[in-house]
């Protein structure tokens, strides 16, 4: 997670590469002289350079690269702020998937218009607490930051807390009693999670006078509240972010909390995990841990490749139902009885129906870590995609609460007729706000709800998605089109010059409508706006649109 440069650890392509950010203007050019790496910031011709938005050195625009954090789906670049050990982040990182460069604006969800510079010393304030192992930062000498770690990156430490009694416990010719060493699995369910909740949790110290010195095995919350809306929390950060706003401008809890979490206090960020798990019934009235799913030490007897297994750090035995069937009687609850979908299908599994992909992270939809059933209600109370609608993207929140009902005599809550009738998915789409966009936008290229929905209707909502204000929206979108067969090779850039995206996108949905004219024999789809001759419903779909959440959005993952 946090490495120092070398031609090894560097993802990015600093082979003489460029990338200029169209909104701006700049341009950075990547270099590379043996093992070292700069990033050039280029301004726009005719642009005073000592007055450019990138000062940290004016009179300087060449920066060495001095840390890498990332290493799974993008990688960031640490440029020296020349005080102390500050660090900076630069304004442009690098995708591994699409094995390219973007805007540091681009990597996140968050409102459009917002200018990264180069981020001051968030390095060492922030994540340096779970980036690295035993992380801690105070003022240097020079008006900067000092920060010191035991282990760049996450090191064995950072799980079994200090080692040096169980090395020296190891070293004596008969090792008796007990090995000093902390193992998470063999704490409780509650103790083991903190372990994984310190970093994969969202807390607050109660006593800032007094910094959480957690070690693996300890109170987590000996010195932290979880974080919460409960009120003595929300006071307590009320006060702080009145002396202290954060550099978006937020000063009060309600709207801190609402980065973080649903209205209804469900985790909808990916760096929220712990809090969502023990929300969850299984935590509180069962001892479900971390450990359940997950393996951090891959078994032996595990046939995977170690790059898949890292991937989510699932146990082999823990991909499928089995996850649950650890505490849940397996003919009762996977038989089709229960789930009412054919055994083995997507639709059976625990996972799809009780933690969908309701939380956001990392430019994807991930799976809620709150164990939870579909409901109708809790979709209009929070606006949050229930399982049923995640999957059915052709079906409306009419269907999905009458099927609840039918199945396990759930009440049917009043919805209005655009709920009873047209798709939630639609709806997502054309009046939800950018978080909602962003999920619907990866459930449309997730296979089991493209195999339960089919495709042949999705294009004109991914178009209008790839035309989104919110470029990771933009570029969610676009993967979930480039999904399908024939766009697997759509030339489509969602960094790249505005004109040219608007006239690809629209020649786009008009091919898709002159094609549908010509082949579609298929039945009106009122839930999606299809029509009889295969083509939208342009005036219910502009009228929809018209009534989008527009509220800007920005998610703390």
């Amino acid at each position: 997670m946090t490495q120092k440069p070398d031609v090894n650890t560097v993802m990015g392509n600093f082979n003489d590469a460029r990338f200029t950010n169209y909104s701006t203007g700049y341009a950075f050019h990547m270099t590379r002289e043996g093992d070292d790496h700069f990033i050039t910031v280029e301004p726009p011709p005719n642009v005073d350079r000592s007055r450019h938005p990138y000062p940290i050195q004016t009179h300087h625009l060449k920066w060495p690269v001095s840390l890498l954090t990332g290493s799974h789906h993008m990688q960031g670049y640490w440029v020296p702020q020349g005080k102390d050990r500050t660090m900076s982040l630069a304004p442009i990182m690098y995708l591994k998937e699409d094995q390219r460069w973007i805007s540091r604006s681009a990597a996140f969800l968050e409102p459009p218009g917002r200018r990264h510079i180069f981020e001051d010393g968030s390095w060492n304030k922030v994540c340096i607490q779970c980036h690295t192992t035993d992380g801690h930062t105070r003022n240097g000498a020079e008006g900067g930051l000092d920060s010191r770690v035991t282990e760049l990156g996450i090191s064995c430490e950072s799980c079994h807390g200090p080692g040096e009694q169980h090395v020296n416990w190891r070293r004596t010719e008969e090792a008796k009693g007990e090995d000093p060493i902390v193992n998470p699995v063999s704490l409780s369910h509650e103790r083991s999670s903190q372990v994984c909740g310190a970093c994969h949790g969202r807390s607050w110290v109660k006593d800032a006078s007094k910094p959480s010195l957690f070690k693996p095995g300890d109170d987590l919350f000996a010195n932290r509240y979880l974080l919460s809306e409960e009120p003595e929390v929300s006071a307590l950060i009320d006060r702080y972010l009145a002396k202290h706003p954060l550099p978006d401008g937020v000063t009060n809890a309600a709207r801190l909390l609402q980065t973080y979490f649903w209205s209804d206090g469900m985790a909808r960020v990916s760096s929220a995990e712990y809090n969502g798990m023990v929300a969850s019934p299984c935590y509180q009235r069962g001892e479900l841990s971390c450990f359940s799913c997950h393996q951090l030490h891959q078994s032996k007897s595990d046939q995977r490749s170690p790059k898949e297994w890292a991937d989510d750090l699932l146990g082999h035995d823990r991909m499928d139902n089995r996850t649950c069937t650890q505490c849940h009687q397996e003919p009762d609850y996977v038989s089709a009885k229960h789930t009412h979908h054919q055994s083995g299908s997507s639709g059976s599994s625990c996972l799809n129906c009780h933690q969908p992909y309701t939380s956001y992270g990392l430019m994807k939809a991930i799976r809620s870590h709150t164990v939870s059933s579909p409901s109708v209600a809790d979709t209009l109370k929070t606006r949050r995609p229930n399982a049923c609608n995640l999957c059915h993207l052709d079906k409306s929140l009419g269907w999905t609460s009458q099927h609840l009902a039918d199945w396990y005599g759930r009440p049917t809550p009043a919805l209005d007729e655009d709920q009873k009738g047209i798709s939630a998915a639609v709806l997502d789409v054309l009046k939800g706000d950018a978080s909602l966009r962003a999920l619907t936008a990866w459930n449309m290229g997730w296979q089991p709800a493209v195999e339960a929905s089919g495709s042949d209707w999705l294009t004109p909502y991914l178009a209008l998605l790839m035309e989104d204000s919110y470029k990771a929206v933009r570029y969610i979108a676009a993967r979930s089109l480039k999904k399908q067969a024939f766009y697997k090779d759509f030339p489509f850039d969602f960094l790249g010059e505005p004109d040219g995206r608007k006239r690809m996108l629209q020649s786009l949905t008009q091919n898709w409508m002159a094609q549908r004219k010509l082949n579609y024999q298929g039945p009106a789809k009122p839930a999606v706006l299809v029509k009889t001759n295969g083509v939208l419903d342009g005036a219910t779909f502009e009228r929809l649109k018209e009534q989008r959440d527009n509220r800007p959005i920005g998610l703390n993952e």
